[in-house]
């Protein structure tokens, strides 16, 4: 059975995670990132810089839906608030 409870979070990072950390922080520092959606309520899930490719699972913490998102496939914001699907 596999326990994730807050008391199995580790309460020192080791000094390879620390540098994964601040190496992302930094490599990101200079660029905006652009918020990704709910296709189902329209609520921020999450947020995603130019260049991530590949798929994430999330969950809406407003409507409650789980999703599997492919973040090439939402590239650009509208101007209504919406987003682009690429075809």
């Amino acid at each position: 059975m596999n326990n994730l409870s807050k008391n199995n979070i580790p309460k020192v990072l080791s000094p390879e995670t620390l540098a994964r950390i601040r190496g992302a922080r930094d490599a990101t520092k200079d660029k905006e990132p652009k918020p990704i959606k709910c296709p189902y309520c329209g609520h921020r899930v999450t947020d995603k810089y130019d260049g991530a490719s590949g798929y994430i699972r999330a969950k809406c913490t407003s409507c409650g839906r789980e999703m599997t998102i492919d973040l090439v496939s939402w590239r650009r914001a509208n101007p209504n608030g919406g987003y682009y699907r690429r075809n």
